[in-house]
């Protein structure tokens, strides 16, 4: 009958279609999972389990590889009262302060690349920062080593090829005769008014970053505020009893936040270079923290002067300027007075 052979061909061929559905994609699966099984067995056995076991561990009393005794959570309980653990906790900040200035400068190169006008540079640019990245690290060490090897080195076959051998055989005795003659001015003028060399370099990046400030409104003097009051935070921390307890310490901890917060609120997306800028000058002027907030003061004084007198780009220009001057010259004070202080003898005899 026509309807019996209609309904017989719309069946069979719907049924096959979906078991045929079905296989496919148990075979997908299949293949998916078997592809997915070698990572999930290697992270299993040198990943996972390594922190289970080390969990576990750390409830008994046990001296490897024999486990001795089941304690439960007194070695968490011994931990937490020794003061070393404690102690530890700073050596990690000091770590991950460190590893905020790495980022940084990683972050500024990234940025610069992508902003490159040439794409032909930008790929340049590119393929010299992916190269350290695939060799391995056995062959720098290789290369380095080959490089400052004291007698078949190729940088001192450089230096004696060219004669700049002999050049920093004098350099070692003009460079500290130089160093002595600054010692004067430097114990004299720079370290009582500039609290160091340092100091001059981070005034002069105080004003360079005080040259940027646009705002000149009313808004401007909570700011100034703002940016004052956490220059203070390291004085009340390093000068006062404050900081010595860990109640006061977190108390100090908590009103940084709450400045920094309203610092945020007062800048907007200009206020994350200030923290990192007071970071550097608590670094800075390390066991004097009275000076962070006397240069911090200057620098927003000299911009508020030259801003009464002068329009804000002739300021921005003005600061800028004078910032750079100051990096500058601390920069040569630095290289004169602060480093080759002493004749090190290294290079008499052309191998050092």
């Amino acid at each position: 009958m026509p309807g019996t052979s209609d309904s017989s061909t719309v069946e069979l061929p719907a049924k096959s279609f979906w078991r045929d559905t079905f296989l496919r994609r148990i075979s997908l699966w299949t293949a998916l999972y078997l592809l997915v099984l070698p990572t999930v067995v290697s992270l299993t056995i040198f990943s996972y389990y390594p922190k289970f076991d080390v969990v576990l561990m750390s409830l008994y009393r046990w001296n490897p590889p024999t486990v001795q005794e089941f304690v439960g959570f007194q070695n968490f309980i011994d931990a937490f009262s020794d003061n070393l653990f404690w102690q530890s906790f700073g050596l990690v900040f000091i770590l991950f302060v460190a590893n905020l200035f790495k980022l940084w400068p990683g972050i500024f190169a990234a940025i610069a690349l992508h902003r490159l006008a040439s794409d032909r540079w930008r790929y340049i640019y590119q393929v010299c920062f992916v190269i350290p990245m695939i060799i391995p690290a056995m062959v720098w060490l290789l290369i380095w080593k080959s490089f400052y090897e004291p007698d078949a080195g190729l940088l001192n076959n450089f230096l004696n090829a060219t004669g700049l051998m002999a050049v920093l055989d004098g350099l070692d005795s003009l460079m500290p005769a130089v160093a002595n003659a600054l010692t004067p001015f430097l114990d004299g003028f720079i370290n009582p008014v500039f609290g160091g060399i340092g100091g001059v370099i981070y005034l002069g990046f105080l004003l360079s970053a005080a040259s940027t400030w646009k705002d000149h409104g009313k808004n401007r003097f909570p700011a100034f505020g703002f940016i004052l009051a956490v220059a203070c935070v390291p004085l009340l921390a390093f000068g006062t009893p404050l900081g010595a307890s860990w109640g006061g310490g977190l108390t100090l901890f908590g009103v940084l936040i709450a400045l920094l917060t309203g610092l945020a609120f007062q800048l907007g997306d200009r206020w994350i270079s200030w923290p990192f800028l007071l970071l550097a000058g608590t670094i800075v002027y390390w066991g004097e923290a009275w000076r962070l907030p006397i240069s911090v003061a200057l620098a927003l004084a000299v911009y508020y002067w030259l801003f009464s007198k002068t329009d804000w780009v002739l300021t921005g220009n003005r600061l800028w300027n004078t910032g750079l001057g100051f990096i500058g010259f601390g920069s040569v004070l630095e290289a004169l007075g602060a480093i080759w202080v002493q004749p090190t003898g290294q290079f008499e005899n052309g191998s050092p």
